[in-house]
C-alpha cells in the first residue's frame, strides 16, 4: 500500500496535461492551488509519501522547507518508455525513471506542452524510510530527496504538483 500511496504523484504527473489542456491554466497540487499564496518566499511547504493503509498505519515519510522561490516552467511532455510503467527493481532504476518525469502514460502520443510550478525550498525537517524493501517506493529513502541528501538549509528543487502547504495531510 505504501508503494501505491508513493505513486499517487506520478498519476498527478500523468494526469497534469489533460487537466492543463481542459482548463487552460496550471495545476497544482489541490493544497497548493486552495492557498497560492504558499508559494511565497518564506512560506512552509511540506512533500509526503505513506501515511496509508487500513486505519493509517502504512509510516508517512516527509520533508519540510521553506519556499525559496517558485517560478513556472513550460514543457513538452513526451511518452513515458515501456520500462517507466514496470515497477522499478532497484534504486537506480526508481531514480532513472524519476529524472525523465514527468511523462505522458499514453503509448505512441503525441507530445504536449504544459506548464509546471517549480519550487526551490530551503530544507528544514524530514522523516525518510531506511528499510531496503523501501528503496524502491518512494522519492524519499536514507536521508535522501532522489539521490540529493538531506541537510538542514540544504536547497531542493520540487515540483509543485507534489507539494502542500505545511500542517495539511
Amino acid at each position: 500500500m505504501l508503494w501505491l500511496r508513493s505513486m499517487l504523484p506520478l498519476c498527478l504527473f500523468l494526469s497534469l496535461p489533460a487537466l492543463a489542456e481542459e482548463s487552460g491554466t496550471l495545476q497544482l497540487a489541490p493544497g497548493l492551488a486552495a492557498s497560492p499564496e504558499v508559494l511565497r518566499p518564506g512560506q512552509c511547504v511540506r512533500y509526503q509519501e505513506g501515511g496509508t493503509g487500513f486505519l493509517g498505519r502504512t509510516p508517512m515519510y516527509w520533508l519540510e522547507g521553506e519556499v525559496l522561490e517558485a517560478r513556472h516552467e513550460a514543457r513538452s511532455l513526451l511518452p513515458c518508455s515501456r520500462q517507466w510503467l514496470e515497477p522499478p527493481r532497484s534504486r537506480e532504476s526508481l531514480l532513472e525513471r524519476e529524472a525523465a518525469m514527468p511523462c505522458l502514460r499514453q503509448e505512441g502520443a503525441a507530445p504536449v506542452s504544459t506548464e509546471l510550478a517549480l519550487v526551490r525550498i530551503r530544507v528544514q525537517r524530514w522523516e525518510t524510510p531506511w528499510d531496503k524493501v523501501a528503496a524502491t517506493r518512494g522519492r524519499l529513502y536514507r536521508s535522501h530527496y532522489l539521490a540529493q541528501p538531506l541537510a538542514e538549509g540544504a536547497e531542493l528543487e520540487i515540483n509543485g504538483a507534489l507539494l502542500s502547504p505545511c500542517g495539511q495531510p
